[in-house]
């Protein structure tokens, strides 16, 4: 029901536009729904590998905010490293040839030298189910192998949370 301003309203009016906007409001709790950490270094890879994955519970209509933070570093050489967040919905741990969620390319200038390495995607889910993501490294250029630095003191991070209702795609594409 619309209201024009200045408008006197009785009670019972006023208690229907409460209960409505209740209905309406988004009372799920947004937050982190799935987490996982590494706290040692990773093996050395020069091909896609997997370094850590994490799952989490989806509920359509809702979209999700998945960020790995870490430090990557070549051993022997310069190298450009390239992280993915790859991803399954079918409850199946990712591969190294899932379906990437989001991704981000490192230039490796100095042999040993950790850089940081942040990479964050956004999944809408379309169903229920599970959300099961995978950080993926790879060498994509140059000849040295890298891999993902951590430590207790420095863990290697992947985090799912829940970033609120979906909401439509607006805007323009150039």
């Amino acid at each position: 029901m619309a209201y024009v301003a200045g408008q006197k309203l009785r009670a019972s009016e006023l208690n229907t536009t409460v209960t409505d906007l209740e209905s309406n409001l988004d009372t799920r709790a947004a937050g982190i729904v799935g987490r996982n950490q590494r706290t040692t270094n990773s093996a050395t890879y020069t091909t896609a590998a997997r370094v850590l994955s994490a799952r989490a519970p989806v509920v359509a209509g809702r979209s999700y905010r998945v960020s790995f933070h870490a430090e990557e570093f070549p051993t022997g050489g310069a190298a450009v490293g390239q992280t993915e967040l790859r991803h399954t919905t079918t409850d199946v741990e990712p591969t190294t040839s899932s379906a990437i969620l989001a991704r981000a390319l490192v230039h490796h200038i100095n042999d040993g030298v950790p850089d940081s390495v942040v990479v964050v995607g956004f999944f809408h889910a379309t169903a229920n189910g599970f959300l099961r993501v995978a950080v993926v490294g790879n060498r994509v250029v140059g000849t040295a192998p890298c891999s993902i630095a951590a430590s207790s003191s420095f863990p290697a991070t992947l985090t799912i949370e829940d970033a609120g209702a979906t909401v439509s795609t607006s805007g323009t594409v150039y």
